[in-house]
């Protein structure tokens, strides 16, 4: 692929396409799981509801992205436009739209001010690791997998 295609406005669009869809994709996602939850929560445990999803969301959503940034670390020598669009769907688009930061604080907040300090900094810290073991697991993971492919390919 030659400089100018890089440059050029066909591929910043193409980018920027494949992380609003992405986004949306995300965004429904987030959304779908909030609802799903609202609906076994009674009035009272509505807060620690959402609370859970959030947290749920983010785990998942590190994983995935612990293994498509393993998929891009394996095809480092394969830089394509295509491939490049894929990863900011996946990486910047669903997983930049499922988790969320900002509903991280906030909810971090309400813990504090709701049930104390305890509680809101167990959720912080659970937050952070599970966050950062899901990242290393979801990476791991994918690497696992395609040393495994890439053996069974050459014993054929």
């Amino acid at each position: 692929m030659d400089k100018q295609t890089i440059k050029s406005g066909h591929v910043f669009w193409r980018f920027t396409l494949a992380v609003a869809l992405g986004g949306m994709v995300g965004a429904l996602l987030r959304e779908s799981v909030g609802q799903f939850v609202s609906v076994f929560a009674d009035n009272e445990n509505l807060f620690v509801y959402f609370t859970f999803a959030t947290l749920m969301v983010n785990i998942v959503g590190c994983l995935g992205l612990g293994m498509v940034t393993a998929k891009r670390g394996l095809a480092q020598g394969e830089f394509s436009i295509q491939s490049e669009a894929s990863f900011l769907f996946w990486s910047a688009g669903v997983f930049g739209a499922l988790t969320s930061f900002s509903a991280f604080t906030q909810q971090t907040g309400d813990l504090w001010l709701q049930y104390g300090p305890i509680y809101s900094l167990v959720y912080v810290g659970l937050s952070v690791v599970l966050g950062v073991l899901a990242v290393s697991c979801g990476f791991w993971f994918y690497r696992q997998r395609s040393s495994s492919s890439a053996e069974s390919l050459k014993r054929e």
